[in-house]
């Protein structure tokens, strides 16, 4: 006999329903929880893109700036990874000295925006050359 039970006596069916309901709600958040960090990894990696995108997009206005070409600030669409990326150039402020834009950059799937607000928002400031 050991702590007070026989070696012949198993486990009830009590016992092992008990063990399984268990044992199935750890599988249960276990579960979840993996889903939760898919979803994150897959908006992590579509928000690293978009900010891609905006570098992107503030290089192209800076060369344009420097070689004496017009700013384009239209709406542009890139395709990259599973999505398609639009980035929109608002020109925020406008001094004598200096422009600020901010780049939004928004994600869409099949030509349907997928939110109303941007998934990355980048600031660029550029010399106002309007003064030369």
């Amino acid at each position: 006999m050991v702590f007070g039970l026989s070696l012949k006596q198993g486990f009830t069916l009590i016992e092992v329903l008990v063990a399984l309901v268990v044992l199935s709600a750890i599988g249960v958040m276990l579960l979840q929880t993996s889903e939760t960090g898919t979803d994150h990894g897959s908006y992590l990696e579509q928000k690293l893109i978009a900010s891609w995108v905006a570098e992107n997009r503030a290089s192209e206005l800076r060369i344009a700036q420097r070689v004496g070409h017009p700013l384009e600030l239209e709406e542009q669409r890139v395709k990259q990874g599973r999505a398609q990326f639009s980035s929109r150039v608002l020109q925020v402020k406008h001094t004598d000295l200096l422009n600020r834009l901010e780049i939004k950059v928004y994600t869409f799937l099949d030509d349907q925006e997928l939110s109303q607000s941007p998934i990355y928002q980048h600031t660029l400031y550029l010399p106002n050359n309007a003064g030369e």
